[in-house]
């Protein structure tokens, strides 16, 4: 097994602290921080070796780090972390994948 560097056409910059989870080749990324906490949700197509940005309809979970995010076949769940101003979080934010 040997490391090699993903070329990207783009990049969402750098973070930390993240979500992430595998679904069917692509690769989804929630909040995590940069210069303060992220709300955003990405995914790279490891096919097409691309970063796609989602508007989420409703509301979008408040910004964290450190949460978790799993896919369950049918959606998406993402569970506590450290919010701005809250500290631990036991929140938990369904999405369906559609």
């Amino acid at each position: 097994m040997e490391w090699t560097k993903a070329v990207q056409k783009f990049s969402i910059g750098p973070r930390f602290a993240h979500a992430s989870c595998q679904v069917n080749g692509k690769i989804y990324i929630f909040g995590g921080q940069k210069k303060g906490y992220l709300d955003d949700l990405w995914t790279w197509d490891t096919a097409g070796d691309e970063w796609i940005s989602y508007t989420v309809n409703g509301k979008v979970p408040p910004p964290r780090v450190q949460s978790t995010l799993v896919f369950t076949g049918q959606e998406a769940l993402l569970f506590g972390g450290y919010c701005e101003n809250v500290a631990e979080s036991n929140d938990l934010h369904s999405c369906l994948h559609g």
